[in-house]
């Protein structure tokens, strides 16, 4: 397995910002993202000055060993939260600062009550996920690897199974077995596949309904490579689509050409959420446009930045983002065109392949 140790987070900032002498979080992502661990459990403790060391259980010794050799590392003989007291209390440290954004209530009151009076737990309350947001240029290969795999995968899905009678969940598993056939590791989020009236659901289930002529099917898709998301969605047509289907695309169509265009550092996420917002509500459609514009993709399929009117972030080289925007009406069907870009020296760069402009249309009839 690939190990792969990028951009560390800033852990002098943390013991400044706290003024504390050692970090503990169990945030997977984050402990994956620091010295490269892959397993489903592990502590990672942070000291300023000094050897980062990491906890683990006994399933993951060996793993731990091999994906994290640059580091201190020990398994757990009591728990992890009683060996990382213990650890703290053997180096005489006295104030800690925990991963607040990680630990749930109870495992703060399990963290306590192992430390007891002698070591003071503050909580540093700032996200990780925001210490990520900038990309390595390793990162960024490894995340355009992995959306050339997902659009290979998904063309020869439509190819195959974009006909009537094929049901979304059938459309939806073929789609997925199609990228874990090409290495993806599993997939980053549910599949979503709906045809017609289902398309409205922003979050669809796939289902047993049938495609049928003239409708359009909402697919939006991800998988994981080496550790990093893919996330992409297209709407596309059985036939021929009804007048009222293929204007909101063209509409949905233009925000998001919008924004794209307009992506560059310095730009603020709501200013880029209202570009494309606008597009939408001058077409009367804006109560039908109900999410955030899009959000940051990495290690997890929701990070920061989140392209919001109500989160702030300046946009830098290096982020990676999707921008997502759609129309929904219930009973009718709905549109979201959905790419990645990166924000670039300049400009942008968009990760996921250009389209064709307007719905794209699959034969209605039965391809055998």
């Amino acid at each position: 397995m690939d190990v792969i140790k990028l951009n560390p987070f800033d852990s002098d900032y943390i013991f400044d910002t706290a003024q504390v002498e050692a970090f503990w979080t169990n945030n997977l992502p984050a402990i994956r993202h620091q010295v490269g661990f892959t397993g489903s459990a592990g502590h990672l403790l942070l000291r300023s000055g000094a050897t980062t060391h990491l906890f683990v259980d006994g399933r993951y010794t060996l793993q731990a060993a091999s994906e994290a050799p640059d580091v201190e590392r020990s398994t757990i003989t009591m728990g992890f939260f009683e060996d990382v007291a213990a650890y703290l209390q053997e180096h005489a440290i006295k104030r800690v600062a925990f991963d607040a954004n990680s630990f749930t209530y109870r495992e703060w009151q399990k963290a306590n009550e192992a430390c007891g009076d002698d070591i003071e737990l503050v909580p540093f309350t700032e996200n990780l996920m925001a210490m990520r947001m900038v990309k390595s240029e390793e990162e960024i290969a490894i995340m355009k690897e992995a959306i050339e795999i997902a659009d290979v995968s998904l063309q020869e899905t439509l190819r195959i199974f974009m006909r009537p009678n094929v049901t979304e969940k059938e459309f939806a598993w073929a789609l997925e077995k199609a990228m874990r056939d090409r290495g993806a590791e599993k997939l980053s989020f549910d599949t979503i596949v709906a045809g017609g009236e289902n398309a409205a659901i922003i979050h669809a289930t796939p289902t047993d309904r049938i495609f049928n002529d003239g409708e359009v099917v909402l697919i939006d898709y991800g998988m994981v490579y080496k550790g990093y998301c893919t996330d992409r969605t297209d709407t596309v047509v059985l036939g021929t689509p009804s007048d009222e289907m293929d204007k909101i695309y063209n509409i949905v169509e233009e925000a998001h050409d919008a924004a794209i265009a307009a992506i560059k550092p310095g730009m603020t996420t709501p200013q880029l959420d209202a570009i494309a917002r606008k597009v939408i509500d001058d077409a009367g459609y804006g109560e039908y446009f109900s999410h955030s514009l899009g959000h940051g993709v990495g290690l997890e399929i929701h990070e920061y930045p989140v392209l919001s009117p109500r989160a702030e972030t300046v946009l830098e080289p290096g982020m990676i983002v999707t921008v997502e925007p759609g129309i929904y009406l219930e009973g009718k069907g709905g549109v979201r065109i959905e790419d990645m870009v990166l924000v670039t020296e300049d400009g942008f760069e968009q990760l996921t392949p250009l389209r064709e402009k307007g719905i794209r249309s699959f034969s209605s009839i039965s391809r055998t």
